[in-house]
């Protein structure tokens, strides 16, 4: 398969692979347009700089290499915030599933059957695994 923008080369791992195979071109473009915004760059500045999909940096032929680098930088500590403060939401919904499986019981009511589960204990693991009420 030949390689786009926006394909991630097999030795990119981690961080970078979840962001491109993760979300959507969109959705890398609109972070890209909030984390340009946050810079402040002038309008000269963010004209001149490309985002490469295929490395996950952004590039210039025209700024300076010191300046692009510092952007990369602060691109890269940007997304490796952004992936500690927010939790897998895949890992997450897959172990609520399995807590859920576990602690969810039968109860009959009007002769229909229904899965129950005590909602103050799934609104508890749900503040443990999203970290929320810290």
């Amino acid at each position: 398969m030949p390689a786009s923008i926006y394909s991630v080369p097999e030795s990119v791992s981690g961080t970078w692979e979840r962001i491109f195979r993760g979300i959507g071109v969109m959705d890398i473009l609109e972070e890209i347009d909030v984390f340009l915004s946050v810079c402040q760059l002038t309008q000269d500045e963010s004209n001149n700089l490309v985002f490469n999909g295929i490395t996950g940096c952004f590039e210039s032929k025209y700024l300076a290499d010191w300046f692009v680098n510092q952007i990369n930088f602060g691109w890269k500590l940007w997304q490796a915030a952004k992936a500690k403060a927010v939790p897998e939401v895949v890992t997450i919904g897959n172990e609520l599933q399995s807590w859920v499986a576990a602690w969810s019981f039968k109860a009959r009511h009007d002769r229909e059957d229904y899965i129950v589960v005590d909602a103050n204990l799934l609104a508890k693991k749900i503040a443990e695994l999203t970290g929320a009420g810290k």
